[in-house]
């Protein structure tokens, strides 16, 4: 469960900094416009969102599963 709100909170961040950066580039056009153009922002960042926070989660879950190799270390005398 934990997995899937980490997703989720990163498809709600992209998503809100989409948003915004829709508003603040198209600040100069009309209303709908402008609207229109923030709302496939918000989208995409959502769908950037949520495939990085997936992989990121893949990743995790990789390095968590595999076991590093140890290194074998050489004494002096050998």
């Amino acid at each position: 469960m934990a997995v899937v709100t980490r997703i989720i909170g990163y498809s709600l961040l992209t998503a809100g900094l989409g948003a915004v950066l829709g508003f603040a580039l198209f600040s100069q056009l009309p209303y709908n416009e402008r609207n229109g153009l923030s709302f496939v922002l918000a989208c995409l960042g959502t769908i950037v969102g949520a495939v990085a926070g997936a992989v990121g989660e893949i990743v995790t879950a990789q390095r968590r599963l595999t076991k590093p190799e140890m290194s074998k270390t050489w004494e002096a005398g050998d």
